[in-house]
């Protein structure tokens, strides 16, 4: 209701103040949590799970990683040059392999510093 008031407030004079059912379908429905497998993991050695790159991860310090034969649900992997961190992994060339069961995967990445911005002129 509170984007309807401020619909509203910006002068839209045609925006109803009933509540409304959502119907999501496809990437907007919810998830099936009847079918849901796989729970929220981390990629940082403090919270992560099941992962099976062989050998273990090495903490801190750049290593050559390679994928598992298989993977085995819910467990994820490196392969190339990673430094595993804390609470991050940071890449220098390589790929990430996540075996998981949900309809959706949302893996959040972000940059060690923030993005320069360029003014255009």
């Amino acid at each position: 209701m509170i984007i309807q008031q401020l619909l509203r407030e910006a002068g839209a004079s045609n925006v109803s103040m009933d509540v409304v059912s959502v119907d999501g379908r496809g990437l907007e429905a919810a998830a099936d949590s009847s079918s849901l497998s796989s729970g929220e993991n981390y990629v940082g050695y403090d919270r992560t799970q099941n992962f099976a790159s062989p050998g273990g991860a090495v903490l801190e310090k750049a290593r050559m990683y390679e994928l598992p034969a298989r993977l085995c649900p819910n467990e994820w992997a490196l392969s190339g040059d990673w430094t595993v961190r804390s609470e991050a992994l940071h890449k220098l060339n390589g790929r990430i392999a996540y075996r998981c069961h949900a309809r959706d995967l949302h893996l959040v990445m972000g940059a060690k510093t923030p993005e320069r911005r360029c003014d255009s002129a």
